[in-house]
């Protein structure tokens, strides 16, 4: 997740932070996590991990600027793609249990000799972006891929 933060970057210079708005239920093996302001990052209004290491954080950014879903899942991707070496392996339409649509982005990378996924969901209101991010190691994160793609529909914004 590290890398998808510097992909986002732009982005949270853009939206300023803003305060939960939303509800995330994830599967049973994820335990949330809490920031430490003094060793961290309160960029996430969600984080949370399992024992082998796949994790998921959730912002809820204000949107001071303008810029459709289809703009922001186009430069996600692009920074990801071309400046972190990701691939773009598939993406999806997807909407929240509120019905707010969304695009869901699904990404591969090899490092260090390990295999890595990412997922990117994004959901664009007049009012907020919202940023999910999942990602670990590809054994591990395969086997809760359906489930957090299941709570990302399930969301409610």
């Amino acid at each position: 997740m590290r890398a998808l933060h510097a992909a986002l970057a732009a982005l949270a210079i853009l939206a300023g932070g803003c305060g939960p708005s939303f509800t995330l239920q994830l599967p049973d093996r994820f335990v949330n996590l809490t920031d430490d302001p003094e060793h961290g990052d309160d960029r996430f209004d969600l984080r949370a991990t399992t024992p082998d290491g796949v994790v998921v954080g959730v912002q809820a950014l204000d949107h001071h600027v303008n810029g459709t879903l289809v703009f922001w899942s186009e430069a996600v991707t692009r920074r990801l793609r071309d400046q972190q070496g990701y691939a773009l392996l598939s993406e999806d339409d997807v909407t929240a249990a509120t019905g707010e649509a969304g695009h869901l982005m699904r990404f591969g990378r090899d490092l260090d000799g390990h295999a890595y996924r990412y997922t990117v969901a994004l959901f664009v209101t007049p009012s907020h972006i919202y940023v999910v991010e999942a990602g670990g190691r590809d054994e591990a994160f395969t086997a809760l891929e359906d489930g957090i793609e299941s709570s990302i529909r399930a969301m409610r914004l």
